[in-house]
């Protein structure tokens, strides 16, 4: 994470308007961001966020080899939620508290992006709601997205697109498993052997892969009642894993959830 002003920064990705999706995402999976900047001649284009490319993606899974072949400056769109190099704590504070749910923050310099705030950036940057948002977390009710190990990667991607989440939890018969997050379907989407069978026309091969084959089997998670450590996990991972004694999920919550737990933090600061 970079700084920009008080504020706390993730880097932003930068591709030329005639690279393809496939690039974007192999991009994706070698340096984990979520949003790129996309330029022609220099000048900005706009931006592309990884929700957009995956939603892109599952409209027409039914010919992955066009779809990664697309332009990304087909896919490049003003960013929503914008602040400015200069801005400062309260600046960040108020657009919090204007947003609509949760996606990276950009953030220019003059009329271009440089940087991105995300989930994590915000908790680093407010730090002072550390005790808030453990507490918060603690009266959380949250649960979702959650799918099953043989749910499909294009059954748990519409899920999680349609929470609003980057991430879903694995789970059978009450007991975690694993997660499941964008960068990882990227990583499969990107993988060797999924990009073969794009090449010999088998687009169907990668959305049928199921969860149990590309979760992630370790995974931080807290204790239910053992809160003190909430804050510095979703600050480092966007998600949380709340389980009991037995391992049974007792609460999880994605980014979305997390943001919208941030949001209410600071309403009750104002």
């Amino acid at each position: 994470m970079g700084r920009a002003s008080s504020l706390s920064t993730s880097p932003l990705l930068e591709l030329d308007a005639s690279e393809t999706l496939a690039s974007l995402l192999a991009r994706v999976a070698e340096t984990k961001s979520y949003v790129a900047l996309v330029t022609s001649s220099g000048g900005c284009v706009g931006t592309v966020s990884l929700r957009g490319a995956l939603s892109f993606l599952l409209k027409y899974s039914s010919s992955l080899s066009e779809a990664l072949a697309e332009r990304v400056e087909s896919l490049a769109e003003e960013p929503r939620y914008v602040l400015s190099a200069d801005a400062g704590l309260d600046d960040l504070r108020r657009l919090i508290l204007r947003m609509r749910g949760y996606e990276p923050v950009v953030v220019l310099r003059g009329d271009r992006p440089v940087a991105t705030i995300t989930l994590g950036d915000m908790l680093t940057s407010l730090s002072f709601v550390r005790s808030s948002i453990s507490a918060a977390v603690s009266r959380a009710r949250s649960l979702g997205p959650l799918v099953a190990p043989n749910t499909t990667l294009k059954g748990c991607l519409a899920r999680m697109l349609e929470e609003g989440a980057r991430h879903a939890a694995v789970h059978r018969k009450g007991k975690v498993l694993g997660v499941v997050g964008f960068l990882d379907i990227v990583g499969c989407l990107m993988s060797r052997s999924t990009l073969r069978h794009v090449e010999l026309g088998v687009d169907g091969y990668f959305f049928y892969v199921t969860c149990s084959t590309i979760m992630r089997r370790r995974f931080n998670f807290v204790v239910r009642g053992e809160y003190e450590s909430a804050y510095d996990l979703l600050r480092r991972d966007e998600y949380l894993v709340v389980v009991d004694d037995d391992r049974r999920l007792v609460k999880f919550l994605s980014d979305a959830e997390a943001f919208a737990l941030l949001q209410r933090v600071l309403r009750r600061r104002v």
